[in-house]
C-alpha cells in the first residue's frame, strides 16, 4: 500500500469518527441527526412520541444570561 493510499484512508477514517462525535442517532428510526438537534428531528418526524431527552434539549445546556461566577 503507497503512501498515498496509506493519507487517503486515514483522512476517511478521520472524517468518519468526526462525524460520529457530531451527530447522534435517533432511536426511533436510527437516523444519524446532528448533535444538539435531537429534539426538532422528534418534532418533524415523530411528532406523537415525546422527546427522548431529559430536559428537552439534546445538547450541554444553554446560558441562562448570566456571568458565571455570580
Amino acid at each position: 500500500m503507497s503512501i498515498a493510499q496509506k493519507l487517503v484512508l486515514t483522512v476517511i477514517l478521520f472524517a468518519a469518527i468526526i462525524y460520529f462525535v457530531s451527530s447522534t442517532t435517533c432511536p426511533e428510526c436510527l437516523k444519524q441527526v446532528p448533535y444538539g438537534t435531537l429534539n426538532q428531528h422528534y418534532a418533524a418526524n415523530h411528532p406523537e412520541l415525546p422527546s427522548p431527552v431529559i430536559g428537552g434539549h439534546g445538547e450541554l445546556p444553554k446560558s441562562h444570561g448570566k456571568p458565571h461566577g455570580n
